[in-house]
Formats: structure tokens, sequence, C-alpha cells
């Protein structure tokens, strides 16, 4: 197995300026900086290793590589696909400090930071990455998620007009457009989006559910009852092939009519999908904790229906807004026991969530 980098962060307080002349011991000056960078790079290849060294106004950042090893960008993609998120994004600042228009590392940091509900740091990473490569597909898409879930639907609309454009053939562009369009009261325009969107991914019952949702808003009951019966027979086990036995018998015409009246909102679906993910690294201890900062929190009255409103939480980062923390304490508590009785009725949400992130 190829080894991986060496990576470390020093602040800049705790380094020791001995290491370097004496003329450039002057924190924040070019001289320092290049100082630093000769001091490891020096040290580094007495190693037989290949360092890169990014010094700012707060710290000293180095990956050194040994021969033969994977490169620090490979070892950042391999932290991300473990979900070890908040310890591959220093890696991926650094290489952007020597490569500040790599699209794919500003793709891959943008995805960090919204993993991580860093939103305005994920759409500034990612606006910088169509902007050096126009034609990145997934950073459009990846924009347009992260402006929904920002509330900022028409350039979420924008951004996935653009994937759609650039590939019409994304199946998850054509989905994620259609919910926009949906959240924004357009259903008609939404359901072409659904219609490819089933088209390129016929197994995802995710996107044959948000076609019948659709149908149901422009008036296409026949169709969306034929919808149901496909969802009850290919996925059976699925959260959502329940929904579509009940609106087969005619009993869920509200529950059903998901973005119209907001029984089941998709919107909280995602919002929960995002706190699995967050939540799958963490112990029981660690989730019950966030759940009751977020309940005290909520006894002063969380704004659920103002998305201009955001929240901090001391237990866990990012910016939320007061939807959003309710469907993470709904998670939260689910997770620690999943017989509770949060009162915030997302428990449809949740099942889809789950099934939704192969949790079970």
């Amino acid at each position: 197995m190829a080894a991986h980098p060496h990576v470390f962060t020093i602040p800049l307080k705790d380094f020791d300026l001995s290491l370097i002349p004496a003329s450039a011991r002057r924190i924040g000056t070019d001289d320092f900086r290049e100082a630093v960078n000769l001091y490891y790079g020096t040290l580094y290849a007495s190693k037989g290793m290949t360092a890169i060294v990014s010094v700012d106004d707060e710290r000293v950042s180095v990956a050194a590589t040994p021969q033969g090893g994977i490169s620090p960008y490979e070892f950042a993609l391999e932290l991300l696909n473990d979900r070890k998120i908040e310890e591959a994004l220093p890696i991926l600042e650094l290489l952007k400090s020597h490569s500040p228009d790599d699209p794919d590392i500003l793709y891959n940091l943008g995805l960090g930071y919204s993993e991580l509900g860093r939103m305005s740091e994920a759409i500034t990473e990612l606006e910088h990455c169509v902007k050096a490569d126009p034609e990145h597909v997934n950073a459009w898409v990846g924009l347009g998620v992260a402006y929904r879930k920002e509330h900022r639907d028409a350039e979420a609309e924008q951004a996935l007009h653009q994937a759609i454009t650039l590939d019409p053939g994304n199946g998850w562009a054509q989905r994620n457009l259609g919910a926009v369009l949906m959240a924004q009261g357009k259903a008609p325009d939404a359901l072409p989006h659904f219609r490819e969107a089933v088209h390129q991914l016929p197994d995802d019952p995710a996107a044959l559910f948000g076609l019948a949702q659709c149908l149901e808003a422009v008036q296409g009951q026949a169709e969306a009852a034929g919808i149901y019966v496909t969802l009850i027979k290919r996925f059976p086990n699925h959260p959502i092939a329940e929904m579509a036995r009940e609106a087969s018998t005619g009993r869920a015409h509200r529950t059903l009519r998901g973005a119209v009246d907001g029984s089941v909102r998709m919107d909280v679906v995602m919002f929960i999908v995002d706190a699995l993910e967050k939540f799958s690294k963490l112990s029981k201890n660690e989730i019950g904790h966030i759940a009751l900062e977020i309940a005290v929190l909520g006894r002063s009255g969380l704004q659920i229906n103002d998305p201009d409103k955001i929240y901090r939480l001391k237990t866990l980062a990012g910016e939320y807004t007061g939807l959003h923390l309710l469907a993470l304490m709904h998670a939260g508590m689910k997770l620690v026991d999943e017989n509770v009785d949060t009162g915030a009725g997302f428990d449809k949400e949740f099942d889809i969530a789950k099934s939704m992130t192969g949790k079970k």
C-alpha cells in the first residue's frame, strides 16, 4: 500500500523562529513566508520527500509526500470518501493555496463545506469552480443544491439549468431542478425535469415519487396512480412504497401533496439526510447533546417559517434555519431512541431520509 503524506498544521504563535534566519523572522512578511517554505522544503527533501507548504496569517500548513506515496490530493479524496471531512478540508485548502484555480480542488472544497453546513464557504468555492471551469457539470449541480439550501431558489434554478444545458442526461441535476421548481410553485415547469430524472435514474424511488407529486400538482392523478403502483411493486419495502399504497386506496391525498401543502416536506427530508450524514461519525452521547441544545434553544421559540433567521450551535458547526434545526433535532432524538415522539411530526420524512442514505 502506498504511504500517506505527512500532514500537519502549526499556529504561527507556536512556530520556532530560530529555525529560520534572523533577517526573516518578522511574521507576515514575504521574507518570513519564503524562509518557512525553504525550511520545510529542505527538511523533507533530505528525507526523500516532497513538501507543499502554505503560510497564512494564522498558521503554517505542510503536506510532505514520501517517494512513491499517494499525493495529498488523493489522500484528501480518501478522507472525503471516508466521511472525514474536517480532516480533508485543511489539505484541500493547502492545495488551493498553490493551485488557486484548480477546478477539482475547488469542487471538493465546496462539497466538503456544504456537508458541514458551511454554506457561504461552499457557495464561494463552487462559484469559483464554475468560473475556473464553466463546463464543470457536477460543480453546477453542487452549486444549485447549495443555493437551494440557502433558499436562493432563483439562483439554484439558474445553476441547475446550466448543468442540464451542459449535460441533459444528468439525472441528479434534473431531479434537483424539478424539486426547486416545485418549491417555487412551478409544477408544470418541473414536470419534464422529473420525467427526465426518472428516465435517467430508473432505480431511484425518490425520482419516481417526485414525479408522482408533481403530477398530483398538475391534476395528473391517473398517471400518478400508475407510478404509485410501480413503486409498490418495485420497492415493496421502501418507505415511499407505503405512501404509494395509501395513495392508491385514496387515503393519502393530503400526505402525498408534498410541496403543494407541505404535508410531506421534501426540504425536511433533505435536512434529515444532511443530519444522518453528519451524525454517522458521532456517538449517541454526542448526538444527544446536539439534540438537547436544539431543544433548549427551542424553548425560546425557533422561527421555522423564516428562512432568513439563522442559528448557530455550540455542539455542531455550521449555520442553520429554524426548520433545519428542527429536522436535526428530530433525527438526533430518533437515532438515540427510535421510539421517542419528538412532536415535530417528521416521522415519514425521517423514514424516507433513512432509505435514501441506506440507513436501517
